[in-house]
């Protein structure tokens, strides 16, 4: 394993914890001064691990590698459309005032997330070419 992969997998855990914290905090329902400093942290390393500026050109290679990629995306905006518009227009519900920040966290990592661990896969193999 070269010294780029574990760099690549203690982010990832760093950033699984913090997200696990989060998700705890906002749970439970406390307050406190750790959930704001996280989300900056988490943002910084989002910002500072992609130097690159290549993300866009990945995420369209991804999307061409694995068909099912983009059956999983189209699957995800149909039903996000079709119960966005069941809840709104028939029942009157208001969406966003009963999801919590965890929530609504979840559900875009539901639909991102095949893509990022798939992405991140790809970059740790590359990573152990070099």
């Amino acid at each position: 394993m070269t010294r780029k992969q574990r760099r690549r997998i203690w982010t990832w855990i760093a950033v699984c914890g913090g997200l696990a914290v989060i998700f705890a905090l906002d749970v439970t329902g406390r307050e406190s001064w750790i959930r704001p400093v996280l989300f900056v942290g988490l943002i910084g390393a989002a910002i500072f691990e992609r130097p690159d500026g290549a993300g866009r050109e990945r995420w369209k290679r991804i999307v061409r590698k694995y068909p099912f990629i983009k059956l999983w995306l189209a699957i995800c905006a149909l039903s996000s459309t079709v119960i966005a518009v069941l809840a709104t227009h028939y029942f009157s519900v208001r969406i966003l005032d009963g999801i919590s920040f965890s929530g609504l966290l979840a559900l875009i990592l539901v639909v991102i997330g095949p893509v990022i661990a798939i992405g991140e896969y790809d970059r740790f193999r590359e990573a152990g070419c070099e």
